[in-house]
Parts: C-alpha cells; structure tokens; sequence
C-alpha cells in the first residue's frame, strides 16, 4: 500500500465471563505512529511508509490484556517524474572476468 490509502480492519473481544468487550475498549495502534483509533472496525490513512506492526488490544476485566497483531508494510511515496534510475550506464566499467 501507498501512504494515504486507506486501512480497514475488524476485531472481536470476548469473555465468557462477560461476554463481548464494548467496542470502545478495543483499541488500535501502530508500533511506528502511535494510537490510530477505537472500536470492533476502523478506516484509517494516517500510516507512513514502512512496515508497522497494527495491533488491536482490549483489557480483560483481570488486570490483563489480550492483544492480536497484524504487519503492514506502506511503500515510499514515488513523486511524479523522479526516476531513481536514468537507464544508461555511461562511464561505468563491468569486469566480466570473474
């Protein structure tokens, strides 16, 4: 993915001992850019480029915490009419007898 493209992903908390979490208290972060949001599903295009690992994590009514992660990786941002390369190799030598 590119910067600004937007993300949607999905979590579900439960407890049997009491039952859904509310989905307020799922909350969603990025290991590079911080917090990015709340709820069982969230849109988001906040992340920069790189990878990130995305966690979703709700308190377990225990004083603990349950957590799932997924990577995501968004690429550089290519600005229009910049190559990296020109194509020609003038004034490069290739020693071919190795």
């Amino acid at each position: 993915m590119v910067p600004g493209e937007p993300v949607v992903l999905a979590a579900e908390a439960f407890s049997p001992d009491s039952g859904s979490a509310p989905a307020a208290e799922i909350i969603w972060r990025s290991d590079r850019d911080g917090p990015v949001g709340n709820g069982r599903r969230i849109r988001f295009s906040s992340l920069t480029a790189g990878t990130h690992t995305v966690s979703a994590s709700v308190a377990d009514g225990c004083g603990g915490e349950s957590t799932a992660r997924i990577p995501i990786t968004v690429a550089p941002r290519v600005r229009p009419g910049r190559s990296r390369h020109n194509g020609t190799s003038k004034g490069h030598r290739h020693d071919r007898s190795r």
